[in-house]
């Protein structure tokens, strides 16, 4: 089961809205992405590697969205996979830490 917290839904959000007023194309598409990403970390949580800028915190793994700059940052647990941030690969890496 995927629990997604409320920044990391809203910093979704805010993706797709900086790329709709782009173009709607380009919206659709990172709408589609993170419906994707979400898909693919559901059905195979351990598939993807530790975020290696906070290695030593092992707790955090991430999957990179393809052909945008963002990141999917999660942690499993033992009953769901949390959402923790949406993050631009530009952001300070950690700043969901208290999420």
């Amino acid at each position: 089961m995927l629990v997604v917290h409320p920044l990391a839904r809203e910093e979704m959000a805010r993706a797709i809205d900086y790329y709709a007023a782009i173009s709607e194309e380009l919206a659709t598409q990172i709408a589609d992405e993170i419906d994707a990403l979400l898909e693919e970390v559901e059905s195979a949580p351990l598939r993807w590697s530790y975020y290696e800028p906070l290695i030593h915190h092992q707790r955090w793994r991430r999957r990179i969205a393809a052909g945008f700059p963002y990141l999917l940052i999660y942690e499993v647990a033992a009953d769901h996979i949390r959402i923790v941030a949406f993050p631009h690969v530009a952001m300070q890496p950690g700043y969901w830490a208290d999420r």
